[in-house]
């Protein structure tokens, strides 16, 4: 996922809620409207818990959860079209700071939970 500081909340693209176990389209799903740089876009809020690994700890077969979002919904937006989903402020005020810092091979991110 991306780390995006303009979005609002956690999303992930409209056509990925199916990889989730969603369906957009279930008379049941709670629908909304968003706004941002693309224009205008409906939503589909859906039950999706966000997890951070901790990559030290972890293996290939042996997943690690250094921490986990209270939020228990995200948003699946229609007109995202992208790979990835965003992790928006309602997660990242959840963290107590972000660093950004040159590594020699690219950007070093650490959260502080």
């Amino acid at each position: 996922m991306l780390l995006d500081t303009g979005a609002d909340e956690t999303c992930f693209p409209g056509d990925s809620a199916a990889f989730f176990g969603h369906d957009n389209d279930h008379p049941k799903v709670k629908k909304g409207s968003c706004g941002g740089i693309g224009g205008h876009s409906d939503k589909y809020i859906h039950s999706v818990q966000v997890s951070l690994l901790e990559p030290v700890k972890m293996s290939a077969t042996n997943p690690v959860i250094a921490w986990t979002a209270r939020y228990k919904t995200a948003s699946f937006i229609k007109k995202l079209n992208a790979q990835f989903g965003l992790i928006g402020m309602d997660i990242m005020r959840e963290w107590k700071s972000v660093k950004f810092s040159p590594n020699g091979k690219g950007l070093k991110i650490e959260i502080v939970i």
